[in-house]
């Protein structure tokens, strides 16, 4: 009975080793949601607009990223009474859409990227960052997060 669940416990361990070896990359973007979100267009910024539970999200979504990273200790509860408690902050917005949550965490001082598998949804996330928050530090990326976890390891 031992070295059967020996057998069972290898029989795991090996493909799980061979993965590490020889990544394979999947596509998780679903090309009808991909079809779906750019025919809001310009609409992506209208906070009254078919994206307005995105922005109302905010109001829920800001405040949970910061006691995360109170509780976590990666800032501290003096810190993240300030104007700019995101600064040295890191943070990578996945399916970010037109920047409706990357902005505001840029403008609380976060170093933002943007990752959309959008094109059209990145240059209107591009337009409104450098309208609303000239020499923030906040990039847009199209790309999937598979893609972007080759190149990156942070």
């Amino acid at each position: 009975m031992m070295s059967s669940k020996l057998l069972i416990q290898r029989s795991f361990l090996l493909p799980a080793r061979a993965l590490h070896k020889n990544p394979v990359v999947y596509n998780s973007v679903d090309p009808k949601e991909v079809d779906h979100f750019t025919k809001f267009g310009d609409e992506w910024l209208n906070p009254n607009g078919p994206m307005k539970p995105l922005f109302s999200m905010n109001d829920l979504r800001i405040p949970f990223v910061r006691n995360g990273l109170v509780n976590t200790k990666k800032i501290s509860e003096e810190k993240s009474k300030s104007p700019k408690y995101l600064s040295g902050v890191k943070i990578l917005d996945v399916g970010c859409g037109g920047g409706i949550l990357s902005l505001p965490l840029a403008r609380l001082g976060a170093d933002v990227t943007g990752l959309d598998p959008t094109p059209k949804l990145i240059e209107i996330a591009e337009a409104n960052a450098k309208k609303n928050l000239p020499g923030g530090v906040l990039r847009f990326e199209c790309g999937t997060i598979e893609e972007h976890s080759l190149t990156n390891s942070e």
